[in-house]
């Protein structure tokens, strides 16, 4: 399913993380991508109409999504995918699930991954770099370099 024949709705959850929406649009083939930042609040509308019609939705916010479902359920529609892009493979998931993680959202029709190094140093235990060293062993064991961006961030 390509990025074009489904609705796409992301969020910076407040203005609380850096979201891009020209680079993950073009990422995804060139489709215009606006940033939503109280999807589940004060911009809920967007997401009742993303939900008219039969094309699938994907959501870039899970921390909602109950409130999602339960919208979607009310107008006897599903939410196709909920998708994380606050990445946390390698410190707050384990290998296998990052893993499993990452191979849903290619299937999704994503290909564009936000990740920083600075994101697991606050975790115990963890140096920064655990996502982007995950995120590397699955394009390896996937074969998918060519098929996914990484985007990355070095923090102090």
């Amino acid at each position: 399913m390509s990025a074009t024949s489904q609705r796409i709705l992301v969020c910076n959850c407040e203005k609380t993380m850096q979201v891009d929406g020209r680079a993950i649009g073009r990422a995804l083939g060139g489709v215009d991508l606006p940033v939503h930042t109280h999807l589940c609040r004060s911009q809920i509308g967007t997401f009742e109409g993303a939900m008219e019609g039969d094309a699938p939705v994907v959501v870039a916010c899970t921390q909602e999504s109950p409130l999602f479902a339960e919208i979607a359920e009310e107008k006897g529609r599903e939410v196709s995918a909920f998708v994380n892009i606050r990445e946390m493979a390698g410190w707050t998931a384990d290998k296998a699930t990052s893993f499993d993680l990452l191979d849903r959202f290619v299937d999704a029709g994503f290909n564009a991954i936000d990740t920083a190094d600075v994101y697991s140093r606050w975790a115990p235990g963890h140096v920064g770099g655990e996502s982007e060293s995950v995120i590397g062993e699955w394009m390896k064991a996937r074969n998918a370099r060519d098929k996914v961006v990484v985007i990355t961030k070095v923090g102090s």
